[in-house]
């Protein structure tokens, strides 16, 4: 299985929600593919927060992320 996501499931992804957005989606740099919300939150984290940010987080809230953002904010580089 490709890593990047199911090719398919990608494209199909893009074309739904493209006239939401009003624009087209590029299915292999706009869309990704994730085993569950968590990850895909992990992910977000991981590649949005740099080192030094100051984070905002309302509750309710599941505990994980407040590890998770000392890590993406403590990473080292990317």
């Amino acid at each position: 299985m490709d890593r990047q996501g199911r090719p398919r499931l990608k494209k199909a992804i893009a074309k739904a929600y493209s006239p939401f957005f009003g624009k087209d989606i590029n299915p292999d740099t706009e869309v990704t593919i994730t085993t569950g919300a968590n990850e895909g939150i992990l992910c977000a984290f991981m590649g949005f927060v740099e080192p030094g940010d100051e984070v905002i987080v309302f509750e309710p809230f599941f505990d994980q992320w407040v590890d998770w953002l000392q890590m993406s904010i403590h990473q080292e580089s990317k």
